[in-house]
C-alpha cells in the first residue's frame, strides 16, 4: 500500500490550488457526515459545483487527488478517533 502522506509527486506542487480545494471540500464533508462518498460520486459533485478545477488539471489527476484526499480525511477524522476509543 502506498503511504497516503507521501506528497513527493510533483503533481501536488504543480496543481497545489486544485489539491487544496479538493482536500478542503472532502475534509469538510467527512468531518460533517463522519463518512466518505465513493470517488466517482465526489468527482461528479466537484464537476457539477466547481467545473473550473478541470481547466488546468487533467481528469486523471483530479481523480487521484479525490482518492488521496478521501483516504487522508477518513483516516484522520473517522478511523483514528474510532481506534482511540477502543
Amino acid at each position: 500500500m502506498t503511504d497516503i502522506y507521501d506528497f513527493r509527486d510533483p503533481m501536488f506542487t504543480t496543481y497545489k490550488k486544485e489539491w487544496d480545494i479538493i482536500y478542503k471540500g472532502i475534509w469538510e464533508y467527512i468531518q460533517l457526515k463522519r463518512n466518505s462518498l465513493p470517488t466517482l460520486k465526489i468527482k461528479k459533485l466537484f464537476k457539477k459545483c466547481i467545473p473550473k478545477l478541470w481547466d488546468h488539471c487533467s481528469d486523471e489527476v483530479i481523480h487521484q487527488f479525490i482518492f488521496r484526499a478521501s483516504q487522508i480525511a477518513y483516516h484522520e477524522l473517522v478511523y483514528i478517533p474510532y481506534r482511540e476509543l477502543q
